[in-house]
């Protein structure tokens, strides 16, 4: 991509600035601060600024119609701008894009990312050459982990979105709150300084007040450190802001936690599908799934009585 290099120059100048004036304020007074802390403290800088302005280019590079084409060659009706995620260079960037729904197929349209050819939850264009580069200097193997660790949380979020795009997207409360001891421990020293502030967060978060959560733990993290359980702390609940309205998904009836889920997942998926040597076509688990479900909710003699008149989906 071109460039107007003088305008990039004066951009550059001005980003350095500010960033090496905000570690200079953070590191002055503080002993055992070497050039490797500041290094890092800078790349995790310049790694937000990255992530913020590839999201602002995406989010301006879309284009919201009343509707599109679908491959089913009907028209797809706008209905909202969705949140995706995508991994790159600069790490997980999340991004809005106009979503549109097919009313004919069902099937869900994103055109930003056909267009810069993203596929959400997954690796970017140009991280995919680096993740290349490290087998070259590792291991494939050891690259093929890198690349697991990074994928499987966001994965199953993708995997959500495209099977189920109408789906209500809860980030489990409990598994959250896990994030916030690390932050009290690393941030004050005196016991009962760190339980006030974990019931002070804790509650925050209870009652939907993510951001202010957030606030609180960029009030406390050390812009020195790569790995601050802080910082950590902060862009994660940033990237689920979205799925952790709790107060008002309590109000309409949701599960905080997934327990419930995983107890399904556990009675319908492994102790009848994961048995030795069973081996599974996606049609078959897929119905044989649904069958179970239904007979351990105790609905199996109205499913049978009613069976011709249910859509094909059942």
């Amino acid at each position: 991509m071109d460039f107007n290099t003088q305008q990039v120059q004066e951009a550059v100048e001005q980003i350095a600035t500010i960033l090496s004036n905000l570690v200079v304020a953070g590191v002055q007074g503080k002993d055992g601060v070497g050039m490797g802390k500041l290094e890092a403290g800078m790349r995790q800088m310049l790694q937000e600024v990255g992530r913020q302005a590839l999201t602002q280019v995406m989010e301006k590079s879309d284009i919201i119609e009343p509707s599109i084409r679908c491959i089913c060659q009907h028209q797809a009706a706008y209905r909202c701008r969705r949140e995706g995620m995508v991994i790159t260079v600069f790490g997980r960037v999340k991004y809005k894009r106009s979503y549109y729904i097919c009313p004919q197929c069902g099937r869900g349209e994103k055109p930003l990312d056909k267009r810069l050819q993203i596929m959400p939850g997954e690796m970017s264009p140009g991280l995919k050459p680096l993740l290349a580069l490290l087998g070259i200097q590792t291991s494939f193997d050891e690259a093929a982990k890198l690349a697991k660790l990074l994928l499987l949380v966001d994965i199953i979020w993708r995997l959500i979105e495209e099977n189920f795009p109408q789906a209500i997207q809860i980030l489990d409360w409990y598994h959250a709150v896990e994030y916030l001891t690390p932050v009290a421990q690393a941030a004050f020293q005196e016991t009962d300084k760190q339980t006030a502030w974990l019931t002070t967060m804790k509650e925050h978060l209870w009652f939907s007040r993510t951001q202010t959560v957030i606030d609180a733990c960029l009030a406390v993290a050390d812009p020195t450190s790569v790995s601050d359980p802080a910082a950590k702390a902060a862009t994660y609940f940033q990237n689920n802001l979205a799925r952790m309205d709790y107060a008002s998904l309590r109000q309409q009836g949701y599960f905080m936690g997934s327990g419930a889920l995983e107890s399904g997942c556990k009675q319908i998926g492994t102790m009848r599908l994961k048995r030795s040597g069973a081996q599974w076509l996606e049609d078959g688990a897929r119905w044989v799934a649904k069958a179970r479900a239904v007979w351990l909710s105790g609905q199996w003699q109205e499913v049978v009585h009613d069976y011709a008149s249910l859509p094909v989906a059942i």
